[in-house]
């Protein structure tokens, strides 16, 4: 989808008038670029909300690389998570709570606000991943790391300054609190698409050895 229609899918999205349930879950696809059959299956086990580093934890049984990752949560998602209702399922099936919601019902829901063929649950992660590679103000492998996709060696390559158990742990440290800052960033970036206002650019400085 060409960035300039993005404001208009949001604001459909913001308006969209079906189960309060499925708009969270647009909303929460949309905000954490992650694929849609992760979200659906997402129980409640798996996220901190409270506190300075809310996030969630996605079993490596779920993840196409079969290893568990963790994504940071924006503010935003954390205010449309704490608005859900406590179950086993964050997203559950409408009409049957012991479900998570419906394979389709992303596909449905963009259909219901004029997007059917337009944009997908992965359209969501193209999206991210074209916005913040534009911005230059994130780490290209931060971003690829981000949609599950990065490369451990060369995210430990590019923090490789300090002994195996200090790397470690610098590692940790760095790529955490980068990941945050990208999330954060995003959820702010979508925000300021959807109300049009006028972008703030930085160019990403290379770190100096």
């Amino acid at each position: 989808m060409p960035v300039a229609e993005v404001p208009q899918l949001l604001r459909a999205i913001d308006a969209y008038v079906g189960t309060p349930t499925t708009r969270s879950l647009l909303w929460f696809v949309a905000l954490t670029a992650f694929r849609a059959g992760e979200a659906r299956y997402a129980t409640w086990d798996e996220f901190v909300l409270a506190g300075d580093d809310p996030h969630w934890l996605i079993p490596g049984e779920r993840m196409k690389a079969g290893k568990p990752h963790r994504v940071p949560l924006a503010p935003e998602v954390v205010e449309i998570l704490k608005a859900l209702p406590r179950g086993r399922w964050l997203f559950p099936h409408p009409t049957k709570a012991d479900r998570p919601c419906s394979e389709n019902a992303i596909l449905y829901a963009l259909a219901a606000i004029g997007y059917r063929g337009r944009m997908s649950g992965h359209g969501f992660r193209s999206l991210f991943s074209t916005l913040a590679n534009a911005s230059r103000l994130h780490d290209a492998d931060i971003i690829e790391a981000a949609l599950a996709h990065g490369n451990p060696d060369r995210i430990r390559e590019t923090y490789n300054k300090a002994s195996r158990i200090e790397q470690h742990k610098a590692i940790v440290d760095l790529y955490g609190d980068a990941r945050r800052k990208l999330a954060n960033w995003y959820a702010a970036e979508l925000a300021r698409l959807e109300a049009g206002a006028t972008a703030k650019v930085t160019e990403l400085r290379p770190a100096t050895a």
